[in-house]
């Protein structure tokens, strides 16, 4: 036996190893190729110019030097580089006067601080450089100004030139020269952070073109490329942003990544994608909310709620923003259930309702359940038995009912769960003096609170949530004297709580701004998780966890279940302030940036589809749909119940869905389909009737395209959502053929690992199986056979189970039609058998064997059984042992057994000859006349 051995590297001088500048090179072009990513229109980027890399636009230039030296230490007004760099800066001013430049200096490495004498500074010298960018005329930058300009000037390293200019030019000069358009950009992430960052923006990119993640990250490698071949070209073009976007756009032409069409084809036959799971939702009972980090107790109204409640129901109103949810939390603080219905549906609003009802009557203890948000519409009566029995079956433990919503219940829903008036209470709003009070708890100087609380009362009305965020934004102001411009009275506009929103939040830092505006546009509630990816969309926020921990409270509510929502107050603030194609945009991101969390809800699915259509592109969910199609019955009845909306999206004729391209609508009709079959059976028919006629006018060549229209088709299959018509169940099957075939031709050019697993050879039979439910009989089956007869010969033998002998799907079909007409009061059995005679001719005409020896051997027995004429079913018995006999292909098959002796013993001993006489016996010979 020989042996292989590993070979071994050479014996090498390290000090002749080039690790460092290889990977300071590969720093510099994935730079490169993400200062590419950000070009604008008409400005070009030269590779190895002036610096590493110049942005160069109409006007202006943007010089770079980029460095990877995290490893070699601290960047500080000492070292080399820094130095070296100021003296190109310099060099480069006066190569090129009458451009406006500016130098970046880009480095992983962080900022040290100087030593030794010559610059005494109470800071790092580059972070005192850059806090006088930032503030140059100040006294502290002009003081540090001049001390750098100083220490420079003695440097013998730069060049004279610049020595002379410093030695001359007032410190002011010197911040305008050298200063203000030099940037020191340090503690920049490593190679692999920055191929994450770059990879994360050509997903944004791709989400506008209508490319998957997979393939739009993908482009990084041929971007690379192009940009480390341009950079070693002697004669070197700028490159542009149309460049970038030829490439792009080449790298993204499939649209969907291979993976997520192999997993398609997993999920069809049965083998777990393994990618992202979908569970079932949240608990319907769950704790309370957490409470605030500070809110304004009211104790006497929340002592007479507790009351109420305890005595059996109450119910707390109010508009959005005055607290109810934290009102109702303070009332009943332990051994509470909270219902939480905030933006659901009515489909899942009642489903968690009877499932609270279940919860209820499964428990022996006393239990009081807080309804929070109830929202029963205009027509309250659906809501009224399930509130009826929830109120009953908490009355019968003790326990109490809790209900918050916007407006007081309807009469009869409040008679119906014995809802009385002094038990009705409205969530109040603030006057001046508790105001003051709640201002001087949060550190405002007691001197300040009147006068604050008056102005403050005066432009929100003393609406809670618009008073606790002013609260919030003067904290961090630090309390500053209210301005006489603070005294001017509000309009008749700023009344309305949610325009004192908007200028509110117009007042908030950018980040906090940003982030708010994001939030604006989250479905429901997120996790804070989700929440900081959302905050990292480009722009990114720079530290996206502690804005969010400053907006908790004033404009990011807490839920029951720790997540997080956006107040009311915010709806549309996003879209009204930056645009509709902002929105677009951020919509298609935040459905990315859901995906940081890979375990989803149905409500999850809901939030993913609607930010899908608002962003007119599927995005993430075309990643997801294998898993999606993978969750268990009882997941796809909760989304169905969360996302029941979606099931009339783009039915109706001269009504279109939001998608425009050819992938994103098959994908939200293979979902729009599963929404309907899980509670909308009856509108699955229109679905399919709009997603085939899409199908039909979709120009051909679309490989991903195909393998939707294929998922779309087989799930109407597995659905069963086609039955008793005869006609469509055909045309489903004849263009599932087809659309296997396309998709077949697909699946050779997939680099798949491992093997995709085969479905397409039992197709036929699958499909066979499918048209059971529609054949009740003779009549059907000849319908069948009409439709048949005029279908080419490959969807012939598809729509009657194919030509494999390892299932009996013919077989079914024929005992189905069989079964059926046996159970009807005016059985035709010789309309049966001339049927069955002529499905033989059929299928012996259409190369059926295993069809034709099935349809043989049910006519045989429909004549001798059902018709009682043993001569002629021995006549069809010869004959069709003859016609199969002379079918090349057919192979004799092995007896299954031998057929017990009936009455006609002739018959009997005819099919009982010896198989290797008989060239094909098929189900002849299986004891069909037995």
């Amino acid at each position: 036996m020989s042996h292989t051995i590993d070979p071994t590297p050479l014996i090498n001088d390290p000090a002749r190893e080039a690790v460092d500048p290889m990977r300071g090179y590969s720093y510099q072009i994935l730079r490169s190729v993400e200062a590419w990513l950000g070009l604008g229109d008409g400005e070009i980027l030269v590779l190895e110019g002036a610096e590493d890399l110049d942005q160069i636009g109409p006007g202006h230039a943007v010089t770079e030097q980029v460095k990877d030296t995290a490893g070699t230490g601290n960047l500080t007004l000492r070292s080399a580089n820094a130095l070296s760099a100021i003296g190109h800066f310099w060099a480069h001013k006066l190569r090129n006067p009458g451009v406006a430049l500016q130098f970046r200096y880009l480095t992983t490495s962080g900022v040290g601080q100087e030593r030794g004498e010559g610059l005494n500074l109470s800071l790092p010298g580059i972070d005192a450089w850059e806090a006088i960018r930032r503030a140059p005329t100040t006294a502290a930058s002009v003081e540090h100004a001049g001390r750098i300009k100083a220490y420079l000037a003695t440097c013998d390293v730069l060049p004279q030139s610049l020595r002379d200019f410093l030695a001359a030019a007032s410190v002011e000069a010197f911040i305008a020269d050298l200063v203000q358009p030099f940037a020191w950009i340090t503690g920049q992430p490593d190679v692999s952070e920055l191929q994450g960052r770059i990879e994360a923006r050509l997903i944004e990119l791709g989400d506008r073109k209508h490319i998957g993640a997979a393939a739009a990250a993908g482009a990084l490698a041929p971007l690379y490329l192009a940009a480390w071949s341009n950079a070693t070209l002697h004669d070197r073009p700028p490159l542009r942003r149309g460049d970038l976007l030829r490439i792009f756009e080449e790298a993204g032409t499939a649209k969907v990544s291979g993976d997520v069409l192999v997993d398609l084809i997993r999920q069809a036959t049965g083998h777990p994608p393994g990618r992202a799971s979908v569970t079932h939702g949240d608990l319907a009972v769950t704790m309370p909310p957490r409470a605030p980090k500070r809110r304004f107790a009211r104790p006497e109204l929340e002592a007479a709620i507790a009351k109420a409640v305890t005595a059996g129901v109450a119910q707390i109103h109010g508009s959005t923003g005055t607290g109810k949810t934290m009102l109702a939390a303070a009332a009943e603080p332990s051994t509470v259930g909270w219902i939480d219905l905030r933006d659901l549906p009515p489909a899942a609003a009642l489903a968690r309702l009877r499932a609270a009802v279940a919860h209820v009557e499964s428990r022996e203890t006393k239990t009081t359940i807080v309804i929070d948000d109830l929202d029963p519409g205009d027509d309250p009566r659906s809501f009224l038995p399930v509130l009826q029995q929830l109120s009953g079956s908490l009355a019968a433990s003790g326990g109490g009912l809790l209900v918050t919503s916007a407006h007081r219940l309807p009469p009869r829903l409040a008679g119906a769960i014995g809802l009385d008036e002094p038990s009705t209470f409205t969530a109040p709003f603030f006057n001046d003096t508790e105001i003051a009070s709640y201002f001087i708890a949060g550190g405002c100087p007691p001197g300040d609170a009147e006068n604050w609380s008056k102005i403050v009362h005066a432009s929100t009305s003393g609406h809670p949530q618009l008073v606790d965020a002013r609260l919030s934004a003067l904290q961090q102001q630090n309390w500053p004297m209210p301005a006489i411009t603070e005294w001017v009275a509000p309009t008749a506009e700023m009344v309305d709580v949610r325009v004192e929103a908007r200028r509110m939040v117009a007042a908030l830092p950018q980040d906090q701004r940003e982030m708010l505006y994001r939030a604006s546009l989250v479905m429901g509630r997120i996790s804070r998780k989700r929440l900081i990816a959302v905050g990292q969309i480009a722009p990114e926020i720079a530290e996206p966890g502690m804005t969010i921990d400053r907006l908790t409270g004033p404009w990011l509510e807490v839920t029951d279940t720790s997540d997080l929502r956006a107040s009311p107050l915010l709806s549309g603030i996003g879209v009204a302030t930056l645009g509709q194609r902002w929105s677009e945009d951020m919509h298609a991101a935040i459905a990315w940036a859901w995906l940081s969390d890979p375990t989803l809800s149905p409500g999850d699915v809901a939030t993913l589809l609607m930010h899908a259509a608002l962003s007119k592109q599927m995005g993430p969910l075309v990643r997801l749909l294998p898993s999606l199609l993978d969750a268990a019955p009882g997941v796809w009845q909760e989304i169905g119940d969360t996302a029941g909306i979606f099931w009339m999206f783009g039915v109706d004729d001269g009504y279109d869905t939001p998608f425009s391209t050819a992938i994103d609508r098959a994908v939200f009709r293979i979902l729009q389909l599963r929404i309907a079959a899980a509670g909308r059976t009856s509108e699955a028919p229109g679905i399919i009737r709009r997603a085939l006629k899409e199908a039909n006018e979709r120009a051909d060549g679309d490989v991903a395209a195909d393998f939707f229209d294929f998922q779309f088709l087989w799930q109407v299959m597995q659905l069963g959502v086609v039955t008793g018509d005869i006609k469509a169940a055909v045309d489903i099957g004849v263009r599932l053929r087809r659309a296997a075939e396309r998709v077949k031709a697909g699946i050779a050019s997939l680099d798949a690992d491992p093997v995709i697993p085969d479905i397409f050879s039992e197709l036929a039979s699958v499909f066979a199986m499918t048209l059971l439910p529609s054949l009740s009989g003779m009549a059907d089956f000849r319908a069948l056979l009409d439709i048949v007869e005029e279908l080419g010969p490959d969807d012939r033998r598809f729509i009657l189970g194919g030509s494999s002998g390892e299932h009996d799907a013919p077989a079914m079909i024929l005992d189905t039609v069989w079964v059926g007409e046996d159970q009807r009061s005016d059985r035709d059995w010789k309309a049966l058998a001339v049927e069955l005679e002529r499905a033989f001719a059929l299928a012996l005409q259409s190369d059926l064997p295993v069809f034709a020896d099935s349809a043989a051997a049910r006519l045989v027995r429909t004549l001798d059984q059902d018709l009682n004429d043993a001569a002629a079913a021995l006549t069809a018995a010869d004959k069709a042992l003859e016609e199969l006999g002379r079918q090349p292909r057919l192979l004799a098959r092995q007896s299954e057994g031998s057929l017990p002796a009936r009455r006609n013993g002739r018959l009997a001993r005819h099919l009982q000859r010896d198989p290797a006489d008989i060239p094909h016996v098929g189900v002849l010979s299986r004891g069909n006349l037995a």
